[in-house]
């Protein structure tokens, strides 16, 4: 089985917003978007930001919600820097971040699941990671296991995604 998934970035330039984009419901299963907490990191030297769920999730949600009411929403990709200030990393800050974050998500009953990007681009961008080998964040592992948040087979899947 195949979905289809219509996943823009939630933020764009003006006069670029996804909802000129999207191909309608007949050809979509899936909505989402990718939004970063960029915080103080090299790329957001322009527009240096820490932000959070209100921000970042709140009105990208909404606006899928209008755009696409009964569709499935994913958080397509997503990550933070742990960078609250120049040169200043704070691991507690990101820990907090996630936890927050993850909260705020597992509230929204539209979101069916949380794509993060657990990777180290600190030589060229940011350092998006939550784990050390096999060890995850604190922040991570408690913003993850939210009882609202569960894994799903496939045949899970069927049942939301028609």
């Amino acid at each position: 089985m195949v979905w289809w998934v219509f996943a823009p970035n939630g933020w764009s330039k003006s006069g670029h917003e996804f909802e000129k984009y999207y191909p309608g419901d007949n050809a979509v299963d899936v909505v989402g978007f990718s939004m970063y907490n960029y915080g103080y990191c090299q790329v957001a030297l322009a527009f240096p930001k820490w932000e959070n769920y209100d921000t970042l999730y709140a009105p990208y949600i909404s606006r899928i919600q209008s755009m696409a009411p009964n569709k499935p929403i994913i958080i397509a990709q997503t990550g933070s820097t742990d960078q609250t200030g120049y040169n200043q990393h704070d691991a507690a800050a990101k820990n907090t971040w996630l936890q927050v974050n993850y909260e705020y998500l597992s509230t929204q009953p539209q979101v069916l699941g949380i794509l993060y990007y657990d990777y180290d681009q600190s030589s060229w961008e940011c350092f998006w990671r939550i784990t050390n080998g096999n060890t995850f964040k604190p922040g991570y592992s408690a913003g993850a296991g939210y009882s609202a948040f569960q894994y799903l087979t496939w045949q899970n899947l069927q049942s939301i995604i028609p």
